[in-house]
């Protein structure tokens, strides 16, 4: 029984290992084929390595540099059961590496999708805090005015499906700060 399990996890692992990979050449439908494949489990079964000790594929989905690959895959995952605040060995979330990167659309899909602002990692840091650190101005806005204003994903959305984006968000709020 236990090797059942232990096979079932390395094929998890090694699925995981073949959509990072499809990940960073960008070949969409080899990572979706994959997670058909392997299920949902695959789609937050921790990655073995040195760098990023158990990051999921979507918090490495949530860091790729080009948008369109980015959202993609962010979805894709999403869509497959990616547990949003999952977090690594030190305590990261897919928001807080999004939020450090600057990727208000990776930012804003996440929250759509339950992830919370106000998780913290294991040094007692948010999202907020890793974007205040490296300036990412359009994402700290975002947290800043979702946080005071109470939104939370199905909330968001309602509010988008009603004409308000994200920079209306931030606009109208800094109007009203500078009133």
């Amino acid at each position: 029984m236990n090797t059942d399990v232990e096979e079932c996890h390395l094929a998890q692992r090694t699925g995981a290992s073949i959509i990072l990979q499809a990940m960073k050449e960008g070949k969409v439908q080899l990572a979706h084929f994959v997670l058909v494949a392997l299920g949902e489990a695959a789609a937050n079964a921790p990655l073995d390595s040195t760098v990023a000790a158990g990051r999921t594929l979507l918090m490495h989905a949530s860091t790729l540099p080009r948008i369109t690959e980015r959202s993609c895959f962010m979805q894709l995952l999403l869509g497959r059961g990616a547990d949003v605040q999952r977090q690594d060995v030190a305590g990261r979330t897919a928001l807080s590496l999004a939020s450090e990167h600057g990727f208000l659309d990776a930012v804003r899909l996440l929250m759509l999708h339950g992830a919370s602002p106000e998780t913290l990692d294991h040094k007692g840091r948010s999202p907020l805090d890793y974007a205040v650190e490296r300036h990412q101005d359009d994402v700290v806005r975002f947290l800043l005015i979702n946080e005071s204003k109470g939104l939370k994903g199905q909330e968001m959305q309602i509010r988008e499906s009603k004409g308000h984006r994200p920079a209306q968000f931030s606009n109208s709020a800094a109007q009203t700060s500078t009133k």
